[in-house]
């Protein structure tokens, strides 16, 4: 959703009922919220913790700092199986690695300033229409 659509809302995960908080990040395309959900969901399905997600981070970014993507993509596939599936068909399309990467360091960053210990964190991607990110 949209920065104002979230302003001054009671917001809650549409999964788990839970309370949800709007993470700041770069903004996605309503059209990729399907992708960034499949990625959240194969990071709780991993039970990353959130020391884990920090460790993430930093490793996602260094990857999008050096352009390495096909290498980054295959050292989070090892930890992340679910990944695996969208590392072949992105393929050397380095365009379609760096949006993966970016939503994967999106939900890090979020899980790992979770107060929780558990995967099971309530987030809300910063989709914002018409935003191409």
């Amino acid at each position: 959703m949209s920065a104002s659509e979230a302003q001054g809302q009671e917001l809650s995960c549409r999964v788990c009922g839970a309370g949800a908080r709007v993470v700041p990040s770069c903004g996605f395309s309503a059209s990729e919220r399907e992708h960034f959900d499949e990625l959240s969901e194969i990071v709780a399905e991993a039970n990353v913790t959130p020391l884990e997600a920090g460790d993430f981070v930093a490793a996602v970014q260094r990857g999008l700092w050096s352009g390495a993507y096909t290498a980054a993509l295959e050292t989070l596939s090892v930890r992340l199986l679910g990944l695996l599936p969208m590392q072949v068909a992105a393929g050397r399309n380095s365009a379609a690695q760096r949006r993966i990467l970016i939503k994967l360091k999106t939900i890090f960053e979020a899980l790992a300033t979770a107060r929780r210990s558990s995967a099971e964190y309530p987030k809300l991607a910063g989709v914002e229409r018409g935003s191409a990110g």
